[in-house]
């Protein structure tokens, strides 16, 4: 009996957030194929992601914004913004309110590592992407 009960408790308080909550940071990347335009795909996937975090008002997010290694700096920076800016807005309109979002546009100063064997074109592709990280606000 004291196992049932304390499995109904710890299920309850876990419903309630209270236990086994999502405390631990996380990342996530969503890719674009040119400008603000998603990889086929990402968004549905971004829009899924953020409204699993848009139940939890304890969740801040981060959206850095990335562009590929070539180009202009600055026109890099406003790019990488501009893709930033674009995630925030489905945020808001999933529930995230905007005190619960901050924005960075760091161009291509944060690339990736380049996997061995990709070209590139592949690499440069990967490297436009919003990555989206979270934070525990109590």
């Amino acid at each position: 009996m004291g196992a049932v009960l304390s499995a109904c408790c710890i299920g309850t308080l876990s419903t309630l957030g209270l236990i086994g909550a999502r405390d631990a940071p996380e990342t996530a990347s969503f890719t674009f194929s040119r400008g603000t335009t998603f990889d086929v795909g990402q968004e549905q996937e971004l829009r899924e992601y953020l409204a699993r975090l848009a139940a939890d008002a304890r969740i801040a997010i981060l959206l850095s914004g990335h562009t590929g290694t070539r180009g202009d700096q600055q026109a890099n920076i406003a790019l990488s913004r501009s893709r930033a800016q674009a995630v925030a807005l489905i945020a808001q309109d999933l529930g995230i309110s905007q005190d619960r979002i901050r924005i960075a546009a760091t161009g291509n100063a944060q690339p990736l590592p380049r996997p061995a064997g990709l070209s590139d074109r592949e690499y440069q592709s990967m490297l436009a992407r919003v990555t989206v990280s979270t934070q525990v606000v109590r």
